[in-house]
């Protein structure tokens, strides 16, 4: 499966793909295995390792506000 989506999103297009985690999850293994089949799939990414249990509205906004001041 984690080889199939990053497909998925260069077949729908995307321009940028958003890999929302917290920090301990950003050092594990899963998150190796995501970001490696998303270059191997040539799929653009950012990820945003700061988000607390789940993503809410506030830590969504700071992704947007983060990713903006850097276009």
């Amino acid at each position: 499966l984690h080889d199939a989506l990053p497909i998925y999103f260069k077949n729908q297009g995307a321009t940028k793909v958003g890999v929302y985690t917290d920090g301990t999850v950003a050092k594990l293994l899963p998150m190796k295995m995501a970001v490696e089949s998303l270059e191997l799939a040539g799929v653009p990414y950012e990820i945003y390792d700061k988000t607390r249990v789940e993503p809410n509205q506030a830590s969504c906004v700071l992704f947007i506000r983060l990713h903006l001041s850097r276009s």
